[in-house]
C-alpha cells in the first residue's frame, strides 16, 4: 500500500514538474492578446520565429532563469494622420513676377494605416534592436513620413517638368508610390484629402518668365565683364608703357634736357611713348 502511495506521489510530482516545464516554455502564454513577441536569449540570440498568441510554440530557452526575454509588440495597425502645407520651390520669387501675386502654396491631408507582418517584427529586433511599442511607433512614423515625402516629391516633379502637364492627378501619384513601395511595413490604406495645389500652368509660366529674366541679366553681366576686362587690359598696357618710358628717361638724361627744350612737348612725348 505504501509502495502504491509512493508511486502515486511520484507520478503527481512528475506531472507537476512536466506541467511547470511546459508552462515555462510555452511562449504564447507570455504574449498579450493582439500582440506579437520576439524571443531574445543569451544562448541563442534573436529567435527566428515570432511568438503569436493562440499559436502553439514551445521554447526551451525560457526554462533557464534570466536567459531569455520576450519582447512584445502591438500587432494592431498603426494609424497616421498628417496635414502637409508649404510653398512650391521658388514660390515667393515667382509670385513677385505677377501684379496680382498668385499663391504657390500647397496643402493636403494624409490618412493611412500601416501594419507590421509577424515575421517583420523579428527583422526589426535584429536590425534595429527595438524593444517596446514606443520604438515600434517611431519606426512607423519614420516610414509614414518617408511615404509622404515621396508623394510630395513626385508632385513637385510634375510642377517643374518640361512636359505639357495641365492637371496633376494626386490619386495616380499615390497609386504609383504604393506600387513602388517595398518597405518593412504593409500599407493597409492610404487616403489623401483636402487637396489644395497651385495652378500648374501659371506656375510653369512663372518659371519660364524667371528663367528668361535671369538669362537676360546673365547676358548683361557677361557684356559688362567683357568691357571691364578690356578697360583693365588697356590700363595695364598704359601703365606698362609709362613704366618703360620712365626707365628710358632715367637711363638717358639727355632726353630729359630734350624735353625741356622741345617746343612741341606733346609730340615729343608721343614719339618717345610709341617707340617704347
Amino acid at each position: 500500500m505504501k509502495r502504491a502511495s509512493g508511486v502515486i506521489v511520484f507520478l503527481v510530482l512528475l506531472i507537476a514538474a512536466l506541467g511547470a516545464v511546459f508552462v515555462l516554455g510555452y511562449s504564447p502564454m507570455h504574449v498579450p492578446h493582439d500582440s506579437v513577441g520576439v524571443i531574445v536569449s543569451k544562448t541563442s540570440g534573436v529567435s527566428e520565429k515570432p511568438v503569436e498568441a493562440g499559436k502553439f510554440q514551445w521554447n526551451w530557452q525560457l526554462l533557464i532563469p534570466t536567459n531569455a526575454k520576450i519582447r512584445s509588440f502591438s500587432a494592431k495597425p498603426f494609424t497616421y494622420s498628417k496635414v502637409k502645407t508649404g510653398d512650391l520651390p521658388g514660390a515667393e520669387i515667382y509670385s513677385s513676377l505677377f501684379s496680382d501675386k498668385p499663391s504657390f502654396k500647397y496643402s493636403m491631408t494624409f490618412n493611412f494605416e500601416l501594419k507590421c507582418d509577424s515575421n517583420e517584427f523579428v527583422k526589426l529586433v535584429k536590425d534595429s534592436d527595438i524593444s517596446s511599442d514606443s520604438d515600434l511607433k517611431a519606426k512607423y512614423e519614420s516610414c509614414a513620413e518617408e511615404i509622404v515625402s515621396k508623394i510630395l516629391d513626385k508632385v513637385f516633379a510634375q510642377f517643374t517638368s518640361e512636359d505639357d502637364i495641365k492637371l496633376i492627378d494626386i490619386e495616380a501619384v499615390k497609386n504609383d508610390i504604393i506600387k513602388e513601395y517595398d518597405g518593412t511595413f504593409s500599407i493597409v490604406s492610404l487616403n489623401i484629402s483636402d487637396i489644395k495645389i497651385p495652378d500648374v500652368a501659371v506656375y510653369k509660366n512663372a518659371r519660364k518668365m524667371y528663367s528668361k529674366h535671369m538669362s537676360e541679366i546673365e547676358a548683361e553681366l557677361e557684356k559688362l565683364t567683357s568691357i571691364q576686362a578690356k578697360e583693365i587690359s588697356d590700363n595695364t598696357k598704359s601703365i606698362s608703357k609709362l613704366e618703360k618710358f620712365g626707365k628710358v628717361i632715367k637711363e638717358n638724361p639727355e632726353l630729359a634736357e630734350l624735353l625741356k627744350s622741345s617746343k612741341d612737348l606733346s609730340d615729343t612725348l608721343k614719339t618717345i611713348y610709341e617707340n617704347n
